[in-house]
């Protein structure tokens, strides 16, 4: 199975499952993404949960298709209720971490990888640790999402 790594702005780094069999499209589009290792900026809402989003930077062109907030896509479109902690939603504009319950109502996108197991305690401190940099810190926190091994 392949795996994603996600470098948190402590330099601490988790591992995930790309989950092929599940949106064969989104995940193929994710992993094409990260050929290149990607930084990207956090935006951390108050209303939605303990969920973040993910902004790789620079974009170079605009996908063909892109999920909203309006219109998300995927083959299996979860609610933010639905989601669970270590879900990885990708929507080929951006990544959304979750890492535990999420109270907006509506239809989020499709998960395209999940936190593995053994690193689920460390995914979530690291994640409200990025909630703190907005809240509390008042800095910007950086996130590196790569392929595992290249």
């Amino acid at each position: 199975m392949e795996k994603i790594k996600i470098t948190f702005p402590s330099g601490v780094s988790v591992r995930a499952s790309l989950l092929r069999d599940a949106e064969p499209e989104l995940a193929e589009s994710l992993w094409q993404t990260l050929e290149e290792p990607q930084k990207g900026i956090t935006h951390v809402t108050v209303s939605t949960g303990d969920s973040f989003s993910l902004f790789f930077r620079p974009l170079v062109e605009p996908p063909e298709t892109a999920g909203t907030l309006r219109a998300p896509i995927g083959n299996h479109r979860l609610f933010y209720t639905e989601l669970e902690a270590g879900n990885l939603l990708w929507n080929n504009i951006k990544m959304y971490f979750c890492y535990g319950p999420c109270t907006e109502p509506g239809l989020v996108g499709a998960q395209v990888a999940q936190v593995d197991p053994e690193d689920m305690d460390t995914y979530k401190r690291e994640c409200e640790e990025v909630r703190n940099h907005t809240y509390f810190y008042h800095k910007l926190a950086i996130v590196r999402v790569e392929r595992e091994g290249d």
